[in-house]
């Protein structure tokens, strides 16, 4: 299950996009505007993949897709423990695996249980198109704009602080439902990336304060509980599982009562217990 810490880091990268988008939203009249009205907050849908042997389908830990697009323009996942290491391997699966319309991954590979266990960084790739002479269709590429960029040192200090993550508002839908959208950009900068770490720590670090301090809430007894017609169900299937169990072990009785014993076939049998030959 997602820790606290994963989750705080999700919801900050969520209201950062949300932000923009409602943002451009208001401010651009026409068709930039709707656009941007169109573009979902997917959260963690199943995503359907093409042509991806172990998996067809992943559900993200953030997506935004156009309303009227089958796939995620944008993905964002949080990583942690051993998930660090596969970013880039998820990152080719949503790009490969949608054909191209999920045009940017961003991954950020948190510490997770230790905060000083290693430093907190960010990747990126986007979908490129790469044409070769003599072959009439081009090659899908994930290609890694931003790898392993740390925003935050072990020992909790702001590093990179000019970097960013750039997209555009053109990132968040297949080209073919772009036509007369400008490419208004959004940074995710890595202060920001910061303030997010520092907020997911805090937040982790007083849960589990407060874990600890719990003496189990509010004084009280418990109720007795009245059992419900599920429950009452249940215990007549038991009674009669119950009633055919027996069934069954009486017909086997009645069964091995119909063959002779070992003994009287001549059977070898084992010497009482406590008794030697």
């Amino acid at each position: 299950m997602p820790s606290l810490l994963h989750e705080v880091c999700i919801r900050h990268l969520q209201g950062l996009v949300t932000t923009f988008l409602t943002d451009v939203a208001s401010a651009r009249s026409g068709c930039i505007g709707t656009f941007a009205e169109n573009i979902l907050d997917a959260s963690s849908a199943d995503v359907k993949l093409a042509n991806i042997s172990d998996k067809a389908r992943r559900s993200p830990d953030l997506q935004f897709k156009h309303q009227d697009a089958p796939k995620p323009g944008i993905v964002i996942e949080v990583a942690y423990a051993e998930q660090g290491r596969d970013l880039e391997k998820m990152a080719r699966q949503y790009i490969e695996g949608t054909g191209g319309d999920c045009k940017v991954v961003i991954g950020v590979d948190t510490p997770y249980h230790y905060s000083k266990s290693k430093d907190w960084t960010v990747s990126m790739w986007r979908t490129t198109f790469v044409h070769k002479e003599g072959i009439e269709l081009p090659f899908l590429v994930a290609t890694p704009v931003m790898l392993n960029k740390s925003f935050r040192t072990k020992d909790g200090s702001a590093v990179n602080q000019d970097c960013a993550i750039d997209v555009h508002l053109t990132d968040f839908a297949p080209d073919r439902l772009c036509q007369d959208v400008e490419p208004v950009p959004l940074q995710i900068t890595f202060p920001e990336l910061h303030k997010m770490a520092s907020k997911a720590l805090e937040a982790r670090n007083r849960d589990m304060a407060a874990e600890r301090a719990w003496t189990g809430g509010v004084p009280h007894n418990r109720a007795p509980r009245t059992p419900s017609p599920s429950d009452e169900l249940r215990s007549d299937d038991e009674m009669a599982i119950r009633k055919l169990e027996y069934q069954v072990e009486e017909m086997t009785r009645k069964t091995d009562n119909d063959f002779p014993s070992p003994t009287s076939s001549g059977y070898p049998t084992s010497p009482p217990r406590g008794r030697k030959n």
